[in-house]
């Protein structure tokens, strides 16, 4: 009774379907605001399937059609980066500071205070973890 209702919705972009993922069932849930969500409550099984088969009609189209071919262009400065060493502990001082690069990010250990020199910071992407964890921990981090 209500479906040509929530098709023509649908259709407008107003109703969304859900789908189940595969493995994962059949239940078909429909989404909607106003007078087609109060509608949607209505539908049989079977209208929600029908929902879901124009659904999926819909969107093989575009995905199977849609082929992006991407070239990515590394520039001068991230050639750098990457060329540096990767996953290579490097410092003057091993026992106060060391660096490394993973995926082209710097990561630091440092030392956090002269009172405490067992106790290490790690440093990556903005981020900063180890206080109070002692130098093999930090190694594990890495791992």
């Amino acid at each position: 009774m209500f479906y040509p209702f929530i098709e023509s919705k649908w259709q407008k972009g107003k109703v969304r379907v859900g789908l189940p993922a595969r493995g994962h069932g059949e239940t078909v849930t429909v989404e909607a605001r106003g007078l087609a969500g109060f509608a949607s409550r209505f539908l049989s099984q079977s209208e929600k399937q029908r929902l879901a088969d124009l659904a999926k009609k819909d969107a093989k189209p575009s995905a199977g059609k849609r082929k992006v071919d991407i070239e990515i262009e590394i520039g001068p400065g991230g050639k750098v980066f990457l060329e540096t060493p990767q996953q290579k502990w490097v410092g003057e001082n091993p026992e106060i500071m060391q660096v490394a690069r993973f995926a082209g990010q710097e990561m630091l250990a440092i030392q956090k205070s002269d009172d405490e020199p067992e106790v290490f910071e790690l440093h990556y992407l903005g981020q900063s973890w180890g206080t109070g964890q002692n130098r093999r921990s930090i190694y594990a981090y890495q791992i």
